[in-house]
């Protein structure tokens, strides 16, 4: 009887407080009091619940919630909250003592309805804190923190998804940030660029450049949102950065880490970023998206989900960059006429991954260390010059389906378990390269047509080349396969052209047992050989 007499007394304070809260804010509605510490319902009023999730089946739109402090968890919430209704979520005594924690890999808050507003609360994720997938949303003066979760990468504070009019003010982030982007994919976006199909990248500007994006913190630095400006400095003092709709601006000398992206560059031009160190963000390092004509040289990317990322973009530069312990160093999609070059690419899962691109130039860089050096699906027009590409686990080199037009040209590949790797590619070029040392092949060939193999130098290979499946067209002109032993194996059906080669040796019988399979064979050396 005493607990319920002293339940009495909180509630009637409560409902004071509740009342006197709203005469201050000017709210509307009806007000629901949630507190995680009640017993049974049949001990407190109606308007009163001991989880959000619970209170906001009984909500009607322009209701308010106030929360009571305590921690909200997988004890006596269902995550992830989603909030539906446009109604305004308050905490009593603040984000210190009103706190909310989500399972790993989960969405604390879902908010899905036009005009919610989330106010004054503590978010621990291991996932998502929210994520805002309607206009006109207000996230204020909340404490967005991730816990320690594995796995780390595709974690971040906030989302903004398909939103516009979202007012993000006056929040702090805590080893996490924001990222926006486009609306969940439709079934007829499959052909549109997308964030590993769960968000499209975005293609209407307005998701990201009519949010009001200001007086928040990450890691105890200024969120630095800017949209539809041009020529301003962007402070070196940032914990993040977010330009939109902007051009010619140049950004520099920034040191940002633990923001999920550290720098996001969209629908903009001649975006320039210099000399900046962007580290251990669970998203990206440097997105670049629907831009033109933006570079990134001196950038160290390092130990990112993706360092730097390039997609729907065009005529871009990545220069003189360092990429290091990233899971995609560099990640090039849906991208035209890109150049990269000179950059220092190692120890990342893979090392420069493109994908639906044209005519992109990958030129006297360094790549080493990877699990895949350079990984390429649906590349048209690909230019691979000059490389030196060593030592990656499992490729140096893997043009897989729908690459064609492509060039692999005076590139240094050794080491790699397979140098170079052409799966259901058409029309590859293959000229004057080093293929030295590889555990497995030199050049692998796997449902590849029209493949041209000129004057490359070949050696220490432990199979210098290996056509297979419905290899046709191949024709090798003009290399040097060094060593003994067996230094082409065709197991495809048709018969390879490898006449007019140099394999040490000036007789046809001693050339051919290099050779197994259907391969024809006129040695450079042998006598009366024409070409």
């Amino acid at each position: 009887m005493f607990g319920k007499a002293v339940g009495r007394i909180f509630f009637k304070w409560l409902f004071f407080s509740a009342v006197s809260a709203m005469s201050f804010w000017g709210g509307a509605g009806e007000v629901l009091i949630v507190d995680p510490s009640l017993a049974a319902p049949s001990d407190h009023p109606s308007s009163c619940f001991s989880s959000l999730s619970e209170a906001l089946l009984s909500t009607s739109p322009g209701d308010t919630i106030l929360l009571a402090p305590g921690r909200y968890d997988s004890a006596v919430e269902r995550f992830p909250i989603t909030i539906d209704k446009p109604v305004t979520i308050r905490s009593l005594n603040g984000p210190g003592e009103t706190v909310f924690v989500g399972p790993q890999r989960e969405e604390v808050f879902l908010i899905t309805a036009p005009g919610a507003e989330l106010r004054g609360i503590t978010i621990q994720h291991m996932g998502t804190g929210i994520a805002v997938m309607a206009d006109g949303v207000r996230i204020i003066e909340n404490r967005i923190e991730l816990l320690p979760s594995l796995p780390w990468v595709f974690t971040c504070g906030v989302w903004l998804v398909g939103a516009h009019h979202a007012q993000i003010t006056g929040n702090e982030f805590i080893d996490c940030g924001l990222a926006i982007a486009g609306p969940r994919p439709s079934p007829g976006d499959i052909d549109k660029p997308s964030l590993t199909g769960i968000f499209l990248v975005g293609e209407d500007r307005r998701w990201f450049t009519t949010h009001l994006i200001e007086g928040n913190l990450v890691n105890g630095r200024p969120l630095f949102y800017l949209a539809d400006s041009t020529g301003v400095i962007v402070p070196e003092t940032a914990g993040q950065v977010i330009i939109a709709g902007c051009s010619d601006l140049t950004i520099s000398n920034l040191k940002i880490t633990d923001a999920s992206v550290g720098v996001q560059i969209v629908h903009s031009r001649d975006i320039r970023v210099r000399d900046s160190e962007l580290a251990e963000n669970s998203l990206f390092g440097l997105y670049i998206a629907y831009t033109s004509g933006c570079q990134a040289s001196g950038v160290q990317a390092l130990r990112n989900n993706h360092g730097i990322d390039l997609r729907a973009s065009t005529r871009s530069l990545v220069s003189g960059c360092t990429l290091a312990g990233n899971e995609q160093g560099l990640f090039l999609s849906h991208t035209e006429d890109c150049l990269v070059s000179n950059c220092t690419i190692s120890e990342n899962g893979v090392g420069i991954f493109s994908g639906s691109s044209t005519g992109d130039v990958l030129f006297g860089n360094s790549i080493g260390g990877n699990r895949h050096g350079v990984l390429a699906q649906e590349a048209n027009g690909l230019q691979l010059v000059e490389n030196h590409i060593v030592g990656n686990g499992i490729s140096g080199v893997r043009l897989s389906a729908g690459c064609r037009d492509s060039a692999i040209v005076g590139n240094h590949f050794e080491e790699n378990a397979t140098n170079v790797l052409l799966a259901g590619t058409n029309n590859i070029v293959l000229w004057e390269n080093a293929i030295i040392g590889a555990g497995l092949t030199g050049v692998y060939l796997w449902d590849s047509v029209g493949v041209n193999v000129r004057g490359n130098r070949f050696s220490g290979n432990a199979l210098d080349l290996d056509a297979v499946g419905a290899t046709r067209g191949v024709v090798l002109r003009l290399n040097r396969f060094v060593g003994d032993g067996v230094s082409v194996m065709n197991e495809a059906e048709g018969e390879l052209d490898a006449r007019f080669n140099w394999w040490g040796t000036d007789g046809i019988e001693r050339a051919a047992a290099r050779a197994e399979g259907k391969v024809a064979l006129t040695p450079i050396l042998a006598e009366g050989s024409r070409f």
